[in-house]
């Protein structure tokens, strides 16, 4: 196994792009937290949690997770799935290697986006008058929920790239599903089929970031298991 995770370590990061787009999305996160300082607050204190669901948004999360994409998108782009089957035929261990790296690439950028977030967000109150900011203590606790909401959001874009072999579609999916299915679902069918929405796993997974409610993030968990199982199974039983 340490063989397999050596080779999509190195794979990972000889790609520039496994740098400049987790780049991107902590880019985008920092601009916005930034812009809020520099617009002020009406309130005398903002919650650190809160500050950081405004400005860690779905776009973030997008640019976050295109390692998840690339791992199989490039090979089957490229042809070179079959050259990396035949040097490790224990199909098994190379699938949880595709998916261990970019987890790990994803979780660490996280955690990192969310701590330069905070140091802004504290910086603005110290120096631009911007609202005091509490709840540092849980900072924590947020930091790590968004990082567990980015390693399911990937693997849920790393399974529909491996079953489509299209890293857009893996990337487009996950978003379109989030930002536009759900919606349109939880409009129409919130009022006939009430207990739908609490079944839509971005949704709850926003929710869960937000209130640390546990049972907000069974959907998620439950929707990136089920598609996960599915591009394993084609992925071990079908050729490259």
């Amino acid at each position: 196994m340490s063989r397999v995770l050596a080779y999509e370590r190195v794979r990972a990061a000889t790609l520039k792009s496994t740098y400049v787009f987790p780049l991107v999305g902590a880019a985008v996160a920092w601009a916005a937290s930034i812009l809020f300082v520099t617009l002020g607050s009406d309130v005398d204190e903002v919650n650190a949690g809160a500050f950081i669901g405004q400005v860690f948004t779905p776009i973030s999360a997008v640019f976050l997770t295109i390692p998840f994409a690339q791992a199989f998108g490039h090979e089957y782009r490229d042809g070179t799935m079959r050259l990396a089957l035949s040097e490790y035929p224990q199909r098994s261990r190379l699938f949880f290697a595709k998916l261990l790296v970019p987890a790990v690439i994803a979780f660490v950028a996280t955690l990192i986006t969310v701590a330069i977030s905070a140091l802004i967000a504290w910086l603005g109150a110290e120096f631009f008058d911007y609202a005091q900011i509490t709840g540092l203590s849980s900072l924590g606790g947020v930091a790590a929920r968004e990082a567990g909401f980015v390693v399911l959001w990937g693997l849920l874009v790393a399974a529909i790239t491996a079953l489509t072999r299209n890293m857009g579609a893996g990337i487009a999916g996950v978003l379109v599903w989030g930002l536009v299915l759900e919606n349109l679902i939880a409009l129409f069918l919130v009022d006939r089929i009430p207990v739908i929405v609490e079944w839509l796993p971005i949704g709850q997974g926003f929710g869960w970031v937000q209130t640390g409610d546990a049972a907000l993030i069974v959907p998620m968990v439950v929707a990136a298991a089920v598609l996960t199982a599915i591009s394993y199974v084609k992925f071990v039983r079908t050729d490259a």
